[in-house]
């Protein structure tokens, strides 16, 4: 994943989720969710599940913020 200008490793934890936020999700919360780069290598030599899930809504939908979500201080 990246982070600001450098890549960060996401080590393998049993059992764990990661997932992987996109641009809607970050309007949605006001920045509060960042949208990341990202790029996969395995080098863990453990299985694993990738399963990418995309929702768009439709192209004349009017996204509004959730409710009660402020602008990210920066």
């Amino acid at each position: 994943m990246k982070y600001g200008d450098s890549w960060i490793d996401v080590p393998y934890v049993p059992g764990s989720l990661v997932i992987n936020v996109g641009d809607m999700l970050e309007r949605l919360t006001v920045g509060r969710y960042t949208s990341a780069l990202h790029r996969v290598i395995n080098r863990s030599r453990q299985s694993r599940i990738s399963m990418p899930f995309f929702f768009d809504p439709g192209f004349d939908a009017v996204l509004q913020p959730i409710p009660g979500r402020r602008a990210a201080r920066g």
